[in-house]
């Protein structure tokens, strides 16, 4: 009871400093939530972002060597029972023949329909509509059409379209989708509810086999291993349909799933540096108004209060101000966030994300931070005698003592650097772990969080004094002669005040400290990330019907543009510095020209060559390569050359060419043709001086071949394949797949290269077309123009890729091809917009990380504000001495607003370097955490206008406090004696 009373009377009695703290408190709590808050909602909008450009889909279930056959419906609910899975979704996808209104056919047009599961299906939503929205139900007589099929038929909303077939059904128009212009004029898409396109296959579970889709996309959780569910899966499936196969389709999304680990371990570190600072901001006040209390304690020590009465005193003290400053504290760093939203709501993509482990982190530690500011100085109060204790201040320290803690504080700071950069690994081995790498990295990362960020801010905290006296020699003099005073006056202030001076400083520091590790490793982690936006900006498509005949004189001239006539193209203005590149285009299968490449289109598993400029595709595009390189891939679709032996010749061992099968016969090594027993080597081929052959194959290795053996050397025909076409076909580089020619004789080419295009899957996702990209990709082949035109007789261009300088208008480019050209009829395909969206959105993620930085550096700013506040009128006595003896109203104010301009110098200093400190350690963290090693990149600026702030936090903080005690008369201060409160 006795302890209550007088608890509550001393809080009662002293309403400012209880003001102060519990704001001190609330405002560090909200610095907590609100980080923590903040980087969640990063990486919520960094999720949005994946989904929406790259795609959520990890892996897919189809039939196996019949993707348009159809697999049992089970599957779905089975993926969906496993934990691992995200969330799994079945889609029908048929290639049909469409009618219109009146159910006769339209034109022969063939159109891929799309069977989703709405509104589950979520994956449609990001598709740009021309008119109307996507249905919502799963079963009615209902069709999105895309924005092609609109155009050519003249389309609208409310029209009436069907599908033909045994079981015709008719469908009304209710949207119409934005599709890929240069895909989209050859192979409509079109949506239906997943029921209706079930019944019209015979799949909705009325015959034998049961409830079928042919495409299941599933999504992972992310702690998922893709690798070991796919295995699994192989194995369940072949219970639950033997004729299904599963296949992982993580490329862009895999290496932005690694970059998303490394913003989730900044949102960690921006929790653990944003409780430290509150820790320090809570300690700072609560320690310094106990120590305003000294006397007052020893006055209670005087009149019979025991040292344990004391302790209880001030530590229920703490607790209730603390408790008070955190109840107030969560729902503001809430509202901090809910703010920024509102006005960013832009860069919020994803809204407000509160985390609630940072909740519990910032009123937890907040408490924590109360006990340890209370115990410690009450522990010393209790230490000393009552008498003792009555002139806390009048012992002078010790001299020696800023240069002990200098020494204290750098072997504290150094702790965390020790840990990434020092022989940790060698230590732990002494102690046999089965796993030594993982048992070192474990150490660290619970070492860095337990000793090497809380090292480094009470290490900078000790190195404060010193820096204090280095920047009062070196600077006060400048800053007293700016402000009319002398220098002695100013350097006293800061001296006689030395520890005072250091936990206001260091109070300071750590919002800027928080800003400068957040932006550099926020900056640094996604900078590193390589966007997916280096592919073309337009498509130039000659389609069917298109005319030349001003150019040939002809009445019905074919279409498309001659081979030797496309590098007109690169004259015409707008395309950037002559990049633009034909891509002939040819199937093995169905021939060449328009025909082949309307039935190719129609065909999916039909092979198709396209012919390209290899040194055009690869700075155009960014490709990959999982197997090859992009500088011998150019090599030898330029200059690579084909050496044929003669028949039966012994000069070259047949062991360097074959190897015997089980029966006996031979078998070509990788790089070499075998074709009516005579072998071809291509690859890149030199002459000795003797005048032999040597030959540099893809996946083989250099051969020798003398002249002797010889019979003639002719261009090399290579392929570039895609990883779809490596797994489909099994083949790698140096493998030989055969084509069939125009005369109608095989040619053999020789892998050079498996790549992937990011750029692909940014479309692929954008604009939905995984079936048919998958099929696409899966037997599309890439050669020379040459060999398009020398093999299977292609002799025109109907499809060109190109950059164009910056604001070039898309129709208006069209229109000077058709002049230039004198063609009517070309199309083109513009995907800058894509671009241009994914740089915008991540420009949006970058500002989103520098703006929960910045309010994380003003939400510590504001929470020492008290601290500065409470030290001025703790020195209420001390400025009265200074205005007995003669000192102005306006030297004191002056003199006020010089300390706080060199603490907000020495709190620049402390912030960037342990901001600094920190930042370093982090990326080498992320390094050992996940490999992922991007260049630091510091933001110079944003990290120069923290340093403003600091400095303007600094003198904002002085300034009514400067005023009040100057205006307050000499008597007055010195009323207030040493302890003021």
């Amino acid at each position: 009871m006795f302890l209550r009373k007088l608890v509550i009377s001393n809080l009662a009695n002293r309403r400012v400093r209880v003001a102060l703290t519990v704001a001190a408190v609330a405002l560090s709590v909200s610095l907590v939530v609100s980080v923590t808050s903040g980087y969640a909602s990063v990486v919520a909008a960094l999720n949005k972002y994946i989904d929406k450009y790259v795609g959520s889909i990890d892996a897919q279930v189809s039939r196996t060597n019949d993707p348009r056959g159809g697999v049992n419906a089970k599957i779905i609910e089975a993926l969906r029972a496993d934990p691992r899975v995200k969330r799994a979704e079945g889609r029908v996808e048929v290639v049909v023949p469409l009618l219109d209104a009146e159910g006769k056919s339209l034109d022969s047009r063939m159109a891929t329909i799309i069977g989703v599961d709405r509104p589950a299906d979520t994956r449609i939503e990001n598709l740009r509509f021309h008119a109307g929205e996507f249905f919502n139900v799963n079963d009615a007589p209902v069709i999105v059409i895309d924005q092609a099929l609109a155009e050519q038929q003249k389309l609208k909303i409310g029209d009436t379209i069907g599908l033909a077939g045994q079981r015709k059904v008719m469908l009304k128009i209710v949207g119409v989708v934005h599709k890929p212009e240069v895909m989209a004029q050859h192979m409509q898409t079109a949506y239906v509810p997943l029921k209706v396109l079930q019944r019209y296959q015979a799949w909705d579970g009325t015959t034998a086999d049961g409830e079928l889709v042919n495409r299941v996309s599933i999504e992972l959780n992310r702690d998922a291993n893709p690798r070991a569910f796919e295995q699994q899966w192989k194995d369940k499936l072949v219970t639950l349909d033997p004729a299904a196969k599963i296949r992982l389709v993580r490329d862009v999304r895999e290496e932005m799933n690694r970059n998303m680990v490394a913003v989730e371990l900044m949102s960690y570190l921006g929790g653990a540096v944003s409780m430290l600072a509150a820790m320090f901001i809570v300690f700072s006040a609560l320690s310094m108004g106990v120590s305003e209390r000294q006397r007052t304690l020893a006055m209670l020590r005087a009149v019979g209060a025991t040292r344990g009465q004391i302790a209880q005193l001030v530590v229920f003290e703490g607790i209730i101000l603390a408790g008070s400053g955190a109840l107030i504290g969560a729902p503001l760093g809430w509202l901090w966030i809910k703010i920024l939203s509102l006005l960013f709501d832009d860069v919020f993509s994803a809204g407000v994300v509160i985390n609630a482990g940072g909740l519990l982190l910032g009123v937890g530690g907040s408490i924590v931070a109360a006990l340890a500011a209370s115990l410690l100085p009450a522990w010393q109060a209790t230490r000393v005698s009552p008498l003792e204790a009555m002139s806390p201040l009048a012992a002078a320290p010790s001299a020696r003592t800023p240069v002990l803690a200098a020494v204290v504080g750098t072997l504290l700071v150094a702790i965390d650097p020790f840990l990434f950069f020092g022989p940790v690994d060698r230590l732990v081995a002494l102690f046999g772990p089965e796993d030594l790498a993982s048992a070192s990295l474990n150490v660290k990362l619970v070492l860095h969080f337990l000793l090497g960020l809380p090292g480094i801010m009470l290490g900078f905290f000790l190195l404060a004094p010193v820096l204090i006296k280095c920047v009062e020699t070196v600077l006060s003099p400048v800053v007293a002669a700016v402000l009319r005073l002398r220098p002695s006056l100013v350097r006293q202030q800061l001296s006689s005040g030395l520890w005072r001076a250091a936990g206001t400083a260091a109070a300071l520091m750590v919002g800027l400290a928080v800003l400068v590790v957040m932006q550099i490793q926020g900056n640094s982690a996604l900078k590193g990330w390589r966007l997916p936006t280096k592919f073309p900006d337009i498509f130039i498509v000659s389609p069917p019907g298109s005319s030349l005949a001003g150019m040939f004189g002809a009445k019905t001239p074919p279409s498309g543009v001659e081979i030797d006539q496309a590098k007109t193209l690169e004259e015409i203005p707008g395309i950037r510095q002559k990049e633009i590149m034909p891509i002939a285009i040819a199937s093995p299968q169905f021939g060449h020209g328009v025909g082949s490449v309307l039935m190719t289109a129609m065909n999916p598993e039909a092979t198709m060559f396209f012919g390209i400029d290899p040194a055009k595709a690869f700075t155009m595009m960014e490709l990959e390569f999982r197997e090859g390189n992009d500088t011998d891939a150019r090599k030898y679709l330029e200059a690579g050359e084909a050496v044929w032996l003669k028949k039966d010749q012994t000069l070259v061992p047949l062991s360097e060419l074959s190897q015997p099968r089980a029966d006996g016969k031979p078998t070509p090594m990788k790089g070499v043709t075998l074709t009516a027993g005579q072998y071809a080597v291509q690859g890149m081929v030199t002459r000795t001086a003797a005048g032999d052959y040597v030959v540099d194959a893809p996946g083989r290795g250099r051969v020798s071949i003398p002249a002797a053996a010889v019979d003639r050397v002719e261009h090399g025909r290579f392929l570039i394949v895609t990883n779809e076409f490596k797994e489909l076909k099994g083949s790698g580089v140096g493998d030989v797949f055969a084509l069939r020619r125009a005369d109608g004789k095989p040619a053999n080419y020789t892998i050079i290269g498996v790549v992937w295009s990011p750029g692909i899957d940014v479309i692929v996702s954008v604009f939905d077309m995984g079936r048919q990209f998958d099929q696409r990709t899966a037997n599309s082949v890439f050669g020379s123009v040459r060999d398009a035109k020398e093999d299977f007789g292609v002799e025109r261009i109907y499809l060109f890729a190109a950059n164009l300088e910056w604001g070039v208008p898309r129709d208006e480019l069209v229109k000077l091809i058709n002049k230039k050209l004198r063609t009517e009829g070309m199309k083109a395909g513009d995907v800058r917009e894509i671009k241009e969206k994914i740089v915008k959105a991540f420009d949006r993620l970058l500002l989103l990380a520098s703006t929960v930085a910045f309010a994380a550096l003003a939400v510590a700013s504001l929470g020492v504000t008290n601290t500065v506040m409470a030290g001025i009128r703790t020195r209420r006595w001390q400025f009265g001495v200074l205005r007995s003896i003669g000192v102005t109203r306006g030297q004191l104010l002056r003199l006020v607003l010089a300390e706080a301009v060199l603490l907000g110098i020495v709190a620049s200093i402390l912030g960037v370097a342990a901001g600094s400190v920190m930042a370093v350690d982090a990326h080498m963290l992320q390094v050992l955490v996940i490999g992922y090693n991007p260049p630091l990149a510091v933001p110079w600026g944003i990290i120069s206008l923290g340093i403003g702030v600091v400095l303007a936090i600094a003198l904002g903080a002085s300034i009514w406090p400067a005023i009040n005690v100057a205006r307050s008369s000499p008597l007055s201060l010195l009323q207030a004696g040493r302890a003021a409160s």
